[in-house]
């Protein structure tokens, strides 16, 4: 295993941590305000991820994951004034929306670079950092269990602070541990070429736009969008924390890290059969919801047992949909394709929050939301089936002209 996961697993740890405690501070202000919050912050980075990570495949990811977490960083100190009081905090959060959303992606720095330096079974190191995720919502759901208590009498020991703290950890554990495979190479590149920064600037976006253009990436980009969708529409509203389904969110995370540890002993299985059984265990699970539900008294148990096996095949889907993009690009040109995934995960997680809030406001049954969760899902498996045939025939092709 490489020696730089653990660093890059808890940079893409932190990250997580960061964007809840912020979406969780607009959350706590009108219903208006939270949403254009919310909404901003999510729109610049669905446009600035893949620009963001594709710089760091022409400069150093060290560096570029430096930048990204000094701002998010900055992004959670002014988090952290804007909750004292008298301070105009809507100005200070949209700051806070517009530093993070641009500059503080380390999700598709940490992906690129892990892609750059793991050489055996990429696809296990890459669901161990999707674990990232899982446990932070585990930590943001215990946290909720004690509201906004502080440790010790110390303010930055609260449960506002400690994320301040993880990024001042983060930063100087990527200074002084972490070392990027191409420092001295890109260095010698850069003084030699002398590329201006806006004439860089105009080549990344042409070659992101290049690759959004290609049919394979649009598919596979809109059936994690479809993904992302489904898992977050229930998540969302599991994580108001008002209600009584706290501990099925830790439950459902659990199942993720199970599905981690389980894809470990899969490493000789493709990552498009990984992909398939996904289907078929995501699939059955919320089927069973359905299933059951007129045999049941005990909703709770069962939204969480459904749920729980429906997050072990999303704990497939992910990494291995992470793999075959990582397949696609050359070595070192990793982080444009990773940051359109981000920006993927960023769509679908506003989506789903604008449904969570349609849900909510006309108080429809949460059996629907589950159903709607199923369908996005279900639908899913068209733009990936394309996506893979159109993968398989390239290969083809490829084995074609080599032979």
């Amino acid at each position: 295993m490489n020696k730089y996961l653990p660093i890059l697993i808890f940079f893409i740890l932190a990250d997580v941590v960061a964007d809840n405690s912020i979406l969780r501070v607009f959350g706590a202000h009108s219903s208006s305000s939270a949403f254009m919050l919310s909404m901003g912050m999510l729109i610049l980075q669905m446009v600035a991820a893949p620009i963001q990570a594709g710089f760091s495949d022409f400069y150093c990811r060290k560096k570029s994951l430096i930048v990204a977490l000094t701002v998010s960083l900055i992004s959670l100190l002014f988090l952290f004034y804007a909750m004292s009081p008298g301070s105009l905090s809507i100005i200070i959060l949209a700051f806070v929306a517009l530093m993070k959303g641009t500059f503080g992606n380390t999700v598709p720095l940490a992906w690129g670079a892990l892609a750059d330096t793991q050489e055996k079974n990429l696809r296990f190191s890459l669901a161990l950092s999707t674990g990232a995720y899982a446990v932070g919502y585990m930590v943001l759901a215990i946290s909720s269990m004690y509201g906004a208590k502080k440790i010790s009498g110390y303010s930055w020991l609260s449960l506002e602070g400690m994320p301040i703290i993880i990024f001042v950890v983060c930063i100087l554990c990527c200074a002084f541990f972490f070392r990027d495979v191409r420092d001295k190479k890109m260095r010698f590149e850069i003084h030699n070429k002398k590329i201006a920064f806006l004439r860089l600037a105009h080549s990344e976006f042409k070659a992101l736009l290049q690759d959004v253009y290609q049919r394979s990436t649009r598919l596979g980009l809109l059936a994690y969008f479809l993904w992302a969708t489904s898992q977050y529409s229930v998540l969302i509203l599991l994580t108001d924390f008002q209600t009584q389904y706290i501990d099925t969110v830790i439950v459902m995370m659990l199942g993720y890290l199970i599905g981690v540890a389980i894809l470990g002993f899969c490493k000789k299985i493709k990552d498009e059969k990984i992909i398939r059984s996904a289907f078929v265990i995501t699939i059955s699970s919320l089927s069973l919801y359905f299933v059951f539900i007129n045999f049941t008294k005990n909703i709770h148990l069962l939204i969480s047992v459904c749920y729980f096996f429906y997050t072990i095949g999303n704990a497939f889907l992910s990494p291995s949909i992470l793999s075959l993009f990582s397949k696609d690009r050359e070595l070192h040109k990793q982080g444009q394709g990773f940051g359109l995934i981000v920006s993927a995960d960023s769509g679908g997680f506003l989506f789903a929050s604008i449904v969570a809030i349609l849900f909510g406001f006309f108080k429809i049954s949460f059996n629907y939301i589950v159903l709607f969760s199923f369908i996005a899902f279900v639908i899913s498996w068209i733009p990936y089936s394309i996506y893979e045939k159109i993968r398989k025939d390239a290969d083809r092709i490829e084995n074609g002209r080599s032979g």
